[in-house]
């Protein structure tokens, strides 16, 4: 699934374009658990089926499991990091992860100019524009025919 993605030019063969899996990472393929039983189609069945296989005794647990050529009830699956700060250091980047991945560097924030101000789009950016000016005066950057104001000189 490394499929390239086309370039503005139409050449697909750019080694240079991100891969399609950096851009969509939730185009990949799912997580392969190598048992069915493991995804439902919705939480309560999920939840029965992991019941009854916490309660069963270690008989239906093997029935249960179905061993494959691949895995077993004792086939070891991940091994998690015996050292507490290790595995604390990598939870907190998990965490940080997954905060930046949701709501972006500055988190939910607005970006602000120098002097707290916002920017507004004044008129739409076209897909590609035709060139960029900055009136100070106005203090409006023209993107093609798009209008972006206010921005003060410091950000410009």
């Amino acid at each position: 699934m490394a499929a390239r993605a086309a370039g503005g030019c139409g050449d697909a063969r750019d080694t240079r374009a991100p891969l399609l899996d950096e851009l969509m990472p939730w185009s990949v393929r799912p997580l392969r658990t190598g048992r069915p039983w493991v995804i439902a189609p919705d939480a309560a069945s999920l939840r029965a089926r992991w019941d009854r296989l916490v309660r069963a005794p270690a008989d239906e647990r093997e029935r249960l499991f179905r061993a494959t050529r691949s895995r077993t009830p004792r086939t070891p699956v991940a091994a998690l990091p015996a050292d507490p700060a290790r595995w604390s250091a990598g939870v907190e980047l998990g965490q940080e992860l997954l905060r930046l991945q949701l709501r972006g560097a500055r988190g939910a924030e607005r970006p602000r100019l120098p002097g707290g101000r916002r920017p507004y789009v004044r008129a739409a950016v076209p897909p590609v524009p035709a060139g960029l000016a900055y009136d100070a005066d106005s203090e409006t950057l023209t993107v093609g025919t798009g209008r972006i104001s206010p921005v003060p000189p410091g950000a410009w």
